[in-house]
């Protein structure tokens, strides 16, 4: 290419590139006032950046946070990561940030008929209360175990699942039974009531299944609330669990663990929560580190919600 012929070509990569980028016309407009072909406006936009003279800066004030999601996809291939920085751990401030932050994620991720598993747990019932109408068709709710405690908490599976339906304006489902019972025959005749079987038919159907993940000690929620025993979280904790999601208990690597008590637990099992297609998981706490870092060990969610310390925490366990 002779000298001249060089020197026009760069003329033509930045001219178009001052259109494309600064004065906001598309690659048609531009064809047209440089009497170029479409694909050939293409090839002298990615000329002029693979040669340097365009060079695109993003202000990120979110920087931190963005580098946290993709170490933690990159390291535990999640489909998605959200963190959010939301100041001090426990204070109420923080709370609202974080509620907050995951209700408005959530309200761009509905799709019409999508079902949606809601499991119990404070924070899930928190983000419920952020949420906004969804305007989508055929948007269903439905709980993915039953209720907790003989005298019921305010965030238990069908607490929190009427929430969601409340705030979004879309259908809700509520599972008339309690998550724990007192045998393997006792559920098995509650399984078989229309009404019951039903909602536990939906709840396996799930387009989407909303999570919480607990830890596995006898000041864990599960104990406090009379779901559990600390004789039952004992026996699960000898065999090595750290973690609870939905009525699954992990170890430290993320493997179920064969608890005794399994057979009495009316709710979604490590199978059912499997074959979601789309588990999200919405977690944060330093005390939850351990319980959450082996589920994602165990690639048992794709989506992983969290603020900026739980996340610079899990990451740390790796490099430990």
């Amino acid at each position: 290419m002779q000298k001249w012929e060089a020197k026009e070509k760069v003329r033509l990569m930045v001219k178009a590139s001052k259109m494309y980028y600064l004065d906001g016309l598309n690659q048609v407009e531009i064809s047209k006032r440089l009497r170029k072909s479409r694909s050939q406006i293409s090839r002298l936009l990615a000329a002029a950046k693979a040669k340097g003279y365009v060079q695109i800066y993003i202000r990120d004030p979110f920087a931190k946070e963005h580098a946290l999601e993709e170490a933690l996809v990159e390291a535990f291939n999640l489909q998605e990561a959200i963190v959010t920085h939301v100041g001090e751990e426990s204070s109420s401030v923080s709370d609202v940030a974080f509620a907050q932050t995951a209700a408005q994620w959530l309200a761009d991720i509905w799709q019409d008929h999508d079902v949606v598993g809601v499991m119990a747990g404070k924070t899930l019932h928190f983000v419920g209360k952020y949420l906004s109408v969804a305007n989508k068709k055929n948007l269903q709710f439905v709980p993915l175990v039953g209720g907790w405690g003989k005298d019921g908490v305010y965030w238990d599976a069908n607490s929190n699942t009427r929430i969601f339906g409340e705030k979004t304006q879309a259908k809700i489902w509520q599972l008339n039974a309690p998550a724990f019972v007192n045998s393997k025959e006792t559920k098995e005749r509650l399984l078989a009531e229309q009404d019951i079987l039903e909602v536990f038919t939906w709840a396996k159907q799930c387009s989407i299944a909303l999570v919480g993940i607990g830890q596995v000690s006898e000041e864990a929620t599960i104990v406090k609330t009379g779901y559990m025993s600390k004789d039952d979280i004992r026996q699960v904790q000898q065999r090595g669990a750290v973690a609870n999601i939905c009525t699954v208990f992990l170890d430290r690597l993320g493997q179920a663990i064969d608890a005794p008590f399994t057979s009495q637990i009316i709710g979604l099992n490590a199978d059912d929560l499997q074959k979601i297609p789309y588990v999200i998981a919405i977690a944060r706490g330093l005390d939850k580190v351990a319980a959450i870092s082996s589920t994602l060990k165990g690639k048992w969610i794709d989506v992983l919600i969290t603020d900026q310390q739980t996340a610079e925490a899990i990451l740390s366990t790796i490099k430990s």
